[in-house]
Parts: C-alpha cells; sequence; structure tokens
C-alpha cells in the first residue's frame, strides 16, 4: 500500500486516465515484486520509508509508470 499511496500523492499517477488506475495499481504490485524486491523487502523490515529505499521507490515508480504509459 506504500508504494501506491507514495505514487499518488508524488504525481506519478497524473497521466495515467482515472479508469486505468486500478490496472495500474495491480501491475504496480507486480512489477514490484519482480523487479523491486528489495524496495518491498526493506518497507516491510523496517516499516520506514528512508532516504535509500525512498530514493529507490522513486526509481522503480518512475519505471513502472513508463513502461505502464507506453502500453
Amino acid at each position: 500500500q506504500v508504494c501506491i499511496l507514495y505514487a499518488v500523492t508524488k504525481g506519478y499517477l497524473n497521466e495515467v486516465e482515472v479508469h486505468q488506475v486500478k490496472r495500474y495499481e495491480s501491475g504496480l504490485y507486480r512489477y514490484m515484486e519482480a523487479s523491486a524486491a528489495p524496495v518491498l523487502e526493506a518497507l516491510r523490515t523496517t516499516k520506514t520509508l528512508d532516504a535509500e529505499t525512498e530514493e529507490a521507490l522513486k526509481q522503480a515508480l518512475t519505471q513502472y509508470t513508463k513502461q505502464f504509459l507506453n502500453q
């Protein structure tokens, strides 16, 4: 949930059509598990968003959002 809330509040979904948000969210979870598992693990274990984890999350969200918008 942290990932999607961060994405929404930081503008990563600004170019995503409202009717595509649910698809974005479900794809984001799959993407994070497959391509950014260390970020998820850090969030689960530390329960904080430190600077290093936040930077990795930003990179993952940028990559996924670009991929999603170019589908």
